[in-house]
């Protein structure tokens, strides 16, 4: 590590974060919000990495790192319940610009995703699960005036936007499922191949 940087575990953090080596699921330092009703877990079942679950009812989060365009994230997402848990990118003025709802009901062996931008909402069609606990790959990348939205490394949405984005935030909305799981949480450059 630099000599610039102390011995602390924020100060390792930080370097850290700055090159990209760890997910933003291993700490809550990485998130705002009312952290009530969310916690870590370093290992679960089906995964040995850490995750990010939140509980029926539990508020929302924000990724506390501000995003530009050009950028993407990607993250892997496992939930159960009757009702949807939306993820949402806001705006610099932390308007809503697109949101993505998710639905894993039980005994389903898929989950169902929705995107809705500026007033259009579309289905994404479900990813195929092996099991209750299986992980379903997310990639989302934005640019000033596109969205791209990728489930287990296939495009399934792409859409052009009405107004230009100069800056945004990724949000957990308020989790209605029963349970939202979130692991493998980063912060990418957009790749050149097709686009994102």
């Amino acid at each position: 590590f630099p000599e610039n940087h102390g011995n602390g575990f924020r100060d390792i953090i930080v370097l850290l974060e700055e090159n990209n080596y760890v997910s933003k699921t291993i700490s809550m330092i990485f998130w705002e919000g009312e952290q009530d009703g969310w916690r870590i877990f370093q290992r679960d079942f089906g995964t040995d990495q850490p995750s990010l679950i939140g509980t029926a009812g539990a508020a929302s989060l924000m990724l506390r790192e501000p995003l530009q365009p050009g950028q993407s994230v990607k993250f892997s997402i496992r939930l159960q319940g009757s009702q949807s848990t939306t993820i949402s990118l806001l705006d610099e003025q932390h308007e809503r610009r697109a949101s993505f709802a998710f639905y894993g009901f039980r005994d389903s062996q898929q989950l169902l995703i929705r995107m809705n931008i500026e007033q259009d909402n579309m289905p994404m069609g479900a990813a195929p699960l092996a099991t209750e606990l299986y992980w379903t790959n997310i990639k989302i990348s934005v640019t000033a005036r596109q969205i791209w939205f990728y489930v287990n490394g296939e495009l399934r949405g792409f859409r052009h936007l009405d107004k230009e984005v100069e800056g945004w935030h990724l949000q957990i909305d308020e989790v209605r499922s029963n349970y939202l799981q979130i692991k493998d949480f980063f912060v990418t450059k957009m790749d050149n191949e097709n686009g994102a």
